[in-house]
């Protein structure tokens, strides 16, 4: 007769691979619903903000135009087109691909910018997030942000690329100063602000009735992330949530483009 301890053992091992086969059952029976919607805000004139979401490819693009007059909306459409129409989702090396893509976007913008004097100091923030295999591929430049929603919890994915995000960083401010702070819009990383741009890149595992959020500083600026989190839990549908985050960063005053991009997995 085994000890009681090898009984233990091996009920604690079954546990364990009934678990395990729970999550891969729901990562492979993910589907990918999206929605988004971008507006000027109450305070600006045009809207420089631009989304795609490419359903064949998984990709889902957002991008904040900088530049003045209207080089900031030819730079977050043109951003999000390049890129776009440049990826290739059979890449066997995701974050490489990425990477190499996001390279040659650059140098389009950056060269567009230098290019056309009526263009000049074009660029945006940008980020990009691809879905594969139950995975989502992130990259970014810039203060647009991604959240990732998860068992009632809400995490930002991505570190903001900005002035405020460094001197917090240094402990220099608090965050709640951030918001407040007088160069609060001044980013440190965009593309075709420079030459060589460096993005971030960051992966995170999906299960069912995730919600992964892209949106611009436009939404995180005026509606805090316990609020954020508060509207998503509700259960909504994600057109829904998306109209109730835009109300919601309106209200707060809307001081600049709003864009908000939500990524739902579920088995439906």
């Amino acid at each position: 007769m085994q000890p009681l301890f090898y009984y233990l053992k091996v009920v604690k091992t079954l546990i364990f691979a009934i678990m395990n086969e729970q999550i891969k059952k729901k990562r492979c029976d993910l589907k990918i619903n999206s929605y988004g919607i971008s507006n000027q805000g109450r305070v600006r004139s045009n809207n420089e903000d631009f989304f795609h979401i490419n359903k064949e490819k998984s990709l889902f693009l957002l991008a904040d135009g900088m530049g003045g007059h209207n080089a900031g909306e030819v730079a977050s459409k043109e951003t999000c087109r390049f890129y776009e129409s440049s990826f290739n989702p059979d890449a066997q090396e995701i974050e490489n691909h990425f990477k190499a893509v996001f390279k040659k976007t650059n140098d389009r913008i950056f060269n567009f910018g230098k290019k056309n004097k009526d263009l000049k100091n074009m660029g945006a923030t940008f980020i990009v997030c691809y879905i594969h295999n139950s995975t989502a591929h992130i990259l970014h430049a810039g203060d647009v942000r991604a959240y990732h929603f998860q068992n009632h919890t809400l995490n930002q994915i991505t570190e903001d690329h900005s002035l405020v995000a460094e001197l917090l960083k240094q402990g220099q401010i608090t965050k709640k100063q951030v918001k407040e702070h007088p160069l609060r819009n001044r980013v440190t990383n965009a593309v075709g602000a420079k030459e060589i741009v460096y993005p971030d890149y960051n992966r995170v595992e999906l299960l069912q009735d995730d919600i992964i959020l892209l949106c611009s500083d436009g939404l995180w600026n005026m509606v805090d992330d316990d609020k954020i989190l508060s509207i998503i839990t509700a259960q909504e549908s994600i057109e829904t949530i998306c109209k109730k985050l835009l109300d919601e960063a309106l209200a707060a005053g809307g001081t600049d483009n709003i864009t908000i991009l939500l990524i739902e997995c579920n088995n439906e």
